[in-house]
């Protein structure tokens, strides 16, 4: 599906896949977690961390979103899972599929009737006002239940089994109070790992010559994120997983209009279980120092304010600042912004995201010069180019 109405459909779920909303879920899903680990603690010995822990706290996650009953995971989580069980049957998947669409076409019934703060209740609206049909609705929450399900139960579960494969990576971990720390560290795992291998099929729409070979329109082409994500000419040394390293480049949710719109809600659900997971010690002991406050996570943004150059003095460097300010300017292409939170990740004080939509605006135009470097960063991670800095 392509713009205008993959947009269109789009659009309509940004709202519940922003930053804001995502960390408005912190409390819900930091509470998933840790009934899980408790459950875990108190159980036998050993435990399969994808069945018990990975498959739970994902589903649960993506529940709290959909606000499905406590009494209903359990039949969504099998639905879900069947769809991407390798095992499973071509018949067996699209009835698990037409189970699923069944029972949230039911739970969007109710949300039409009385809505709430969950997504669901924001398609319900929709479906009111006559932007969606109920069928895409329902579709829609399929789309979120199976997507979201998969993509942070493999996350969790190889992130920690990537990170006890490589020891030094968790004595960083280990050492520091830093949460921020925490977050790189998810960013590097998307990275390192780039759960979602089955290629992106595209067509082109026009010729186009990358490296010496000429696409032509109308070509079929397969964007394997994974090769990407170990481009060695982006990544130095990329076969080996450095946490310490600013990874948000990656494109684990791939790039572009069609970036997956849960990214923060995925990225900050694996950031809220990686650190106690990837933590513990067998047979799942806490380490010595560590709490479960160490799951918890914000963004630390720092900026360097004493530096200078030899022989500089401060009246000119105040000066030279100042000037940057007045020269640099940022605008915002609304009509190609999707919602993808990067700038608000990189820069929280110059970018914001509306409510309703999820679409980005500027809190300052004229962004202060010690804000630079995060804004510039934020226009090179947006997926859809919408952010322009002059100056």
């Amino acid at each position: 599906m392509d713009d205008p109405e993959h947009a269109r459909l789009r659009r309509t779920e940004n709202p519940w896949s922003s930053v804001k909303r995502a960390d408005s879920q912190r409390s819900a899903s930091e509470t998933i977690v840790d009934g899980r680990i408790d459950g875990m603690l108190a159980g036998p010995k050993p435990v399969n961390l994808f069945q018990e822990f990975a498959l739970a706290v994902s589903m649960l996650v993506i529940c709290e979103l959909l606000s499905v009953p406590s009494a209903d995971q359990g039949f969504c989580q099998r639905n879900s899972g069947i769809p991407i069980d390798r095992n499973a049957t071509p018949e067996q998947k699209l009835a698990a599929t037409q189970e699923l669409a069944a029972y949230l076409d039911g739970l969007l019934g109710d949300k039409l009737a009385n809505s709430g703060d969950d997504l669901l209740s924001g398609l319900a609206k929709r479906v009111l006002a006559g932007e969606l049909t109920r069928e895409d609705a329902a579709y829609m929450g399929v789309q979120v239940a199976r997507a979201g399900h998969e993509t942070i139960a493999n996350m969790i579960a190889l992130c920690t089994l990537a990170l006890l494969q490589h020891l030094d990576q968790i004595a960083i971990l280990r050492e520091t109070d830093d949460p921020a720390v925490i977050s790189r560290a998810v960013e590097e795992m998307l990275r390192y790992l780039t759960i979602v291998q089955s290629g992106r099929a595209q067509v082109a729409l026009e010729d186009i010559e990358i490296d010496g070979q000429v696409i032509r329109a109308g070509d079929g082409v397969i964007l394997p994120a994974e090769m990407a994500d170990r481009d060695p000419a982006v990544v130095p040394d990329p076969d080996r997983p450095d946490i310490r390293r600013d990874a948000r480049g990656h494109v684990a949710f791939a790039l572009g209009p069609h970036q997956r719109a849960g990214q923060n809600l995925a990225a900050w659900s694996c950031t809220w279980s990686t650190a106690p997971c990837a933590g513990a010690s067998p047979p799942c002991a806490w380490p010595p120092g560590w709490t479960r406050s160490h799951s918890r996570t914000t963004r630390a943004s720092t900026a360097c304010t004493n530096c200078r150059s030899p022989g500089e003095t401060a009246d000119r460097r105040g000066y030279v600042k100042s000037l940057r300010r007045i020269l640099m300017k940022v605008t915002i292409d609304t009509d190609k912004c999707i919602s993808s939170g990067q700038c608000v990740l990189s820069a929280p004080e110059v970018f914001d995201q509306r409510d309703d939509d999820g679409i980005a605006v500027l809190l300052n135009p004229a962004p202060p010069a010690d804000a630079e470097a995060d804004v510039r960063q934020a226009a090179a991670l947006c997926p859809a180019l919408a952010i322009v800095v002059e100056g």
